[in-house]
């Protein structure tokens, strides 16, 4: 419990020293070089701590004493590592994170030694905790002072060039000794403190190249893992170096909308990004082709220049092999021709929200992009989703054989980088379209608008995760072409099997198995039928039943008040996910409540989930999307509306922690596997049978 605690509070100083050059002071990209090539931030910390206030608004964590005096009963079995949850997201630390003015890393280049070249700032605004513990760590870890540049000293932090490893393990006792200084701060160390500004400068036998140096500045702290870097970082910061900053790069001012809201913005520039790359491999071929050469393989004592040549032509060989993936993303994406790459995750009037984009320069193209189309998906079709899914994942087919044609280009190109000599999966599929005697792009993908699937879980003998697919054809006669081709595709070539028909629910569906479901989702779906223009096609057969009558009702999106809605304000997309928190819980609630030797511990696990359950019910669904936009495309993940549950999430969540009776039950394993048992243990006797009243 000690170890641990003594982590968290030494990784939680150190993130309160997130921000310290003043709040008036410049843009931190005015702080990293134009020759930046990645850039992470953390951006606006005062309002990333307003949201999180709003979040935890009403829990335990703004009210700990009542979480310990319903939790620390006399007599009752308590995990105590769960304590520190409230600790380190209590509002006092969310303050202390308010006060925060931001940080960044940038990665501007590679050594000689082809390790990465990273300079970043941390601004603390009003901490005053972490430049005491910081200091502490410091004079105990064998710093040196190597410089000073503009007043300020550089400290090597160990020895050059030595492992992270190494240097962490120098770290540690330091930081454990700061865990003691806080509950009983020895007064003497706070001297030495106040003197470490005035450390004298150690000359080094040979200038180190890299490492770990960090310099403290008048109010926030800077480090870098070359010398030069930080000096640079410290004259910007001093406003002695009229060097171009990130700031004038067009790519990075392209990327501010991104960079505008409060939480985690990362840029890059993929083409520099993928230049220091190629040539780093490129280097590290040539040294082992080098050190081959130092040491060449010997035939009667004298160097063998046939077994050499061999070597060297093997060694280029395994490069290709190795890079190979590498090269092929290159090309599909054409990286050389991007103009950047951004991603940012923020916090924002209670939405979370996860966002990656890709820009290309002008008139550029991309293989990947090529493949992406939107399209809006139509309410007919959304209405055919199951109301007890609780996941679903979308694609519009404007132009299905237009699709497949560019995705086995693509396969294609991929094999042929690969150089295996494998057959190209145009011709494996050209063959198998022989052997059908039908057309996969014109006469089955051209005939569809969307496809989808989702998944649920289905009670039955035992409760399975299934899944469904649902296709939207462009008319009922092409609905009913892909329900009597199906056997065709689903024999592959091989002997047909004729599909059993039966109808539940009124409505009809063919099976070309004799298995009612199948858990194990072998092959294609054996199950199907049409509606109408929907196509479902499943591994359990009462269910594609169940989709195909439930067509015809009319009901909201995963059962959820706003998910139709959610998805028309998205308009056209390329792809389009949904996930329902309370319908997953809802169907897990469910199936708990059936399930035979209910103990204590059980029932106190339904309990949390309906909890957890009911105010999810008001929130619109988890959204993910793919867009492509005119130069580039975006992928978004988002779920708004978070303070509508957060609270009670936060509640029952810590409850469930601290509750020692609520173990893991079985039931509960069905998405997430039963927890493996530990070796030699006795098996679990038996939970005893709940005594009648």
């Amino acid at each position: 419990m000690n170890a641990r605690l003594s982590f968290f509070v030494v990784v939680s100083l150190m993130l309160s020293r997130a921000g310290s050059i003043l709040a008036e002071g410049p843009d931190l990209a005015d702080l990293a070089p134009a020759r930046t090539v990645a850039f992470l931030e953390l951006h606006d910390p005062p309002a990333l701590a307003r949201e999180f206030h709003a979040l935890i608004k009403g829990s335990y964590l703004q009210r700990p004493d009542l979480l310990f005096a319903n939790h620390m009963k006399k007599g009752k079995k308590i995990n105590e590592e769960a304590f520190l949850i409230p600790w380190i997201c209590s509002p006092e630390f969310i303050d202390e994170m308010g006060g925060w003015q931001g940080g960044f890393l940038a990665l501007t280049g590679l050594t000689k030694n082809d390790q990465p070249e990273i300079v970043g700032v941390l601004r603390t605004g009003k901490s005053r905790i972490f430049p005491l513990a910081l200091r502490m760590i410091l004079l105990e870890s064998g710093i040196h002072c190597i410089a000073r540049v503009e007043g300020i000293p550089i400290f090597q932090i160990g020895d050059a060039e030595k492992p992270q490893r190494e240097i962490a393990q120098r770290l540690r006792v330091p930081a454990i000794q700061l865990v003691r200084l806080l509950r009983s701060p020895p007064r003497p160390s706070l001297y030495q403190v106040a003197l470490l500004e005035n450390a004298a400068i150690e000359e080094p036998d040979e200038k180190p190249e890299s490492g770990l140096f960090l310099s403290l500045l008048p109010d926030g702290v800077a480090f870098g893992t070359t010398p030069d870097v930080l000096s640079d970082t410290i004259r910007r910061y001093k406003s002695k170096s009229s060097a171009p900053s990130l700031t004038i790069a067009p790519a990075f001012r392209a990327a501010s909308e991104m960079r505008n809201r409060p939480g985690l913005f990362i840029w890059s520039d993929p083409p520099r990004l993928t230049q220091f790359i190629d040539e780093a491999l490129h280097r590290k071929l040539e040294r082992h082709k080098s050190d081959i050469r130092v040491q060449p393989p010997l035939k009667d004592g004298k160097p063998d220049a046939a077994k050499l040549r061999e070597m060297l032509q093997q060694a280029e060989l395994d490069h290709r092999s190795d890079t190979q993936e590498w090269r092929f993303l290159q090309k599909a994406a054409n990286l050389a021709a991007m103009y950047y790459a951004a991603t940012s995750w923020s916090l924002h009037k209670g939405e979370f929200s996860f966002r990656v984009e890709a820009r290309m320069r002008d008139k550029q193209i991309s293989p990947l992009l090529d493949i992406l189309a939107n399209q809006k998906l139509s309410s007919e079709f959304l209405q055919a989703v199951p109301g007890d899914a609780f996941c679903l994942f979308a694609i519009p087919l404007s132009d299905g054989a237009t699709t497949l044609a560019r995705l086995l280009k693509f396969a294609d190109a991929f094999v042929l980088q690969s150089g295996e000599g494998t057959s190209l999966p145009s011709k494996e599929i050209a063959e198998l379209e022989k052997q059908l005697k039908l057309r996969l792009g014109r006469d089955v993908l051209a005939k569809f608008r969307s496809a989808a699937v989702a998944v649920h879980v289905v009670e039955d003998k035992e409760h399975s995760v299934y899944p469904v697919f649902i296709l939207e054809a462009v008319s009922e006669n092409a609905a009913k072409d892909l329900v009597s081709a199906w056997p065709r595709l689903c024999a592959m070539g091989g002997k047909r099997i004729e599909p059993h028909r039966h109808a539940l629910d009124g409505q009809e569906v063919r099976s070309l198995s004799d298995k009612p479901a199948d858990s194990s989702l072998s092959g294609l779906p054996p199950h199907y039928g049409h509606r109408g223009n929907i196509v479902v096609l499943g591994w359990h057969r009462t269910h594609v039943g169940s989709v195909l009558r439930s067509n015809s009702h009319k009901k909201d999106l995963l059962n959820l008040q706003r998910g139709l809605s959610t998805v028309d304000a998205e308009g056209a997309v390329s792809a389009l996910g949904l996930f329902s928190c309370r319908q997953l819980l809802a169907r897990l609630t469910d199936i708990g409540s059936t399930a035979p030797n209910q103990g204590a511990g059980h029932r106190q696990e339904l309990r949390y989930l309906r909890e957890l359950s009911t105010p999810m019910a008001l929130m619109p669904p988890t959204l993910f999307t793919v867009k492509r936009l005119a130069d580039g495309v975006r992928l978004e993940f988002r779920q708004s509306e978070l303070p509508v549950a957060s609270a009670t999430v936060v509640d029952i969540a810590l409850t469930w922690l601290l509750d020692a009776e609520t173990a893991p039950s079985a039931w509960l394993s069905l998405l997430f596997g039963a927890p493996p048992a530990p070796p030699g243990a006795a098996p679990a006797m038996a939970a005893p049978a709940p005594i009648a009243n």
